[in-house]
């Protein structure tokens, strides 16, 4: 990968931003933008919300899957791609990601991630219940925390931006990701 532009991933807990500054860097980059979960709406011709009515959890990640796969074998593909919360549930996604590309770790506290997602009325189908929430996220962190650089989600889209460039102008992180 080195000489080449790569793609982005950001991964976090819902509410963290992830396609708010996702846009915003990719606009800063000069690169496209992708939201996987508006991919995956687009070729499946339904919400998010109704894939999980209709096929379940199990379901909606399959078709992640596939839109995730389907991006990488794109030739030159180096967009900055806003991932799910739950894209790291699966070993073949955690592959590709740690495989193509970078990816940053939007990080947010549950409460505040839940708190964000509350205020915007936002139809997620994983946080009926805010006690699964929560114990969710926290399976979901030690993934987070092994394959993408941790940057503070706190605070202004500008600020959460800055920490966005400033984790991409360091070096890669130099431990292999562990594939689970």
């Amino acid at each position: 990968m080195a000489g080449r532009a790569a793609p982005i991933w950001l991964i976090g807990p819902p509410g963290a931003g992830k396609s708010t500054i996702g846009r915003m860097l990719a606009h800063r980059l000069d690169r496209p933008f992708v939201d996987l979960d508006r991919a995956i709406e687009r070729r499946a011709g339904v919400r998010v919300a109704g894939i999980f009515r209709r096929e379940g959890e199990a379901g909606f990640r399959r078709r992640e899957t596939a839109a995730l796969q389907a991006l990488v074998a794109r030739p030159g593909f180096a967009a900055v791609v806003a991932c799910g919360g739950g894209v790291g549930t699966r070993r073949r996604n955690v592959g590709v990601l740690a495989a193509h590309g970078r990816t940053l770790w939007l990080d947010l506290p549950s409460n505040l991630a839940l708190a964000r997602c509350r205020t915007a009325g936002a139809d997620r189908p994983l946080l009926a219940r805010a006690d699964l929430y929560r114990r969710r996220l926290a399976r979901r962190r030690i993934v987070w925390r092994r394959l993408g650089r941790r940057v503070d989600a706190q605070g202004t889209p500008i600020e959460v931006l800055r920490r966005a460039l400033a984790a991409l102008r360091q070096r890669a992180r130099s431990r292999p990701v562990r594939r689970r």
